[in-house]
């Protein structure tokens, strides 16, 4: 029983493959095994059937918020005896969380963005990096990365942030951007961020805010409203 590699990133295919045979090493034709998958969330059932040669195989997709250790278990029975092998693997637990992946702001406004590194695995995450690239566009934005509290190195089980700094220009239109999050140990993780800006829209209040009337057929009757500036729309991006 073995895995294709020891060390996958997370929702990275897992190909559990073996051979079954005898105790007189003669392999096991259309045998059934069953594969035990157990980690941190519990275990799981599968069942392969070999082939002409005794060899099975089982493509083990994890969902994308899986990580830590891994253990297998294939077990076969041949007459009265039932064999059994053991393989381990590990899934890396570097996780980008993103509090968003799209936003408006107002012209002259600036705002902060804060992201969480996340280790949801069970082995340690070092040299951690962050950069942000510019992609284009044709909003006037300027975005500072702040990696001041940002540690280096994340432990099973460990939280960091950084935080990006928004400055929308006067010039209106969309500009987006990629931000990367790598490990010393290669895993890789990426999100994008696309920022609008938007005009500055004046707000007019009524005085009174409302009112009633009654008019005859036939008759008029004037009313006088005043309209006074209130400022501008709000400056909370959405």
């Amino acid at each position: 029983l073995d895995t294709d590699a020891q060390i996958y990133e997370r929702a990275e295919l897992v190909t559990i493959s073996g051979q079954a045979a005898d105790l007189a090493g003669n392999p096991l034709t259309a045998a059934t095994v069953s594969l035990e998958l157990t980690a941190r969330y519990g275990t799981r059932r599968f069942t392969a059937t070999t082939d002409d040669t005794g060899s099975y195989e089982w493509p083990y997709r994890p969902a994308a918020e899986e990580a830590g250790q891994y253990q297998v278990v294939a077990s076969v029975s041949h007459g009265d005896i039932t064999r059994t092998d053991l393989a381990t693997f590990e899934i890396r637990g570097l996780y980008l969380q993103s509090p968003r992946t799209s936003m408006r702001i107002n012209a002259g406004d600036q705002h902060a963005l804060t992201y969480a590194i996340l280790n949801i695995g069970a082995s340690d995450l070092t040299g951690l990096a962050v950069s942000l690239v510019d992609s284009g566009g044709d909003g006037g934005v300027q975005a500072t990365l702040d990696m001041a509290q940002t540690a280096a190195s994340l432990s099973g089980g460990g939280t960091t942030t950084f935080t990006i700094d928004l400055l929308a220009e006067q010039t209106l239109g969309n500009r987006d951007f990629q931000i990367t999050v790598t490990s010393a140990e290669g895993s890789i993780e990426q999100a994008a961020l696309a920022v609008e800006v938007v005009g500055v829209q004046p707000v007019i209040r009524f005085d009174p805010p409302n009112f009633e009337t009654v008019i005859v057929n036939g008759d008029r009757t004037t009313q006088n409203v005043t309209g006074i500036s209130g400022g501008t729309t709000p400056k909370t991006p959405c």
